[in-house]
């Protein structure tokens, strides 16, 4: 049987183009079938690159710690502490640490997703002047 807990230590971190990820919630670690979800680290300054989509799940974030600004199909948006974020089904988007220390974020898929599936928008990029 699948645990329903999962310890931070017994799930390894992806080291990944502007922050640290480390999915918690996953069908191998829990069983879920219709959700997903873990933690990301971003240093000051780092851009969550490149830009990108779900084109099927649905995503949220939850700021833990940090500010930062979101980028979604074109808006920008200021994000802080305590902070929810959603991104539809199919919205590009990224996410910049504007900061003085490292930003942490819960985030949860559904349906389940992972980064080898999102689609990926590299001629995007977070404007310079944010």
């Amino acid at each position: 049987m699948v645990s329903k807990v999962v310890h931070f230590n017994e799930v390894p971190i992806q080291k990944l183009k502007g922050r640290d990820l480390c999915m918690m919630i996953t069908e191998n670690t829990v069983g879920a079938k219709k959700m997903s979800g873990g933690i990301l680290w971003m240093q000051p300054g780092e851009v969550v690159k490149p830009c990108h989509a779900h084109l099927n799940e649905e995503e949220i974030l939850y700021i833990i710690k940090g500010e930062g600004k979101v980028w979604i199909d074109g808006e920008i948006y200021e994000v802080k502490t305590g902070d929810c974020v959603f991104f539809p089904a199919g919205s590009k988007h990224m996410l910049k640490n504007v900061g003085k220390s490292v930003m942490q974020v819960f985030f949860i898929y559904s349906p389940p997703t992972e980064p080898s599936k999102y689609e990926y928008y590299p001629d995007i990029d977070f404007p310079t002047n944010q």
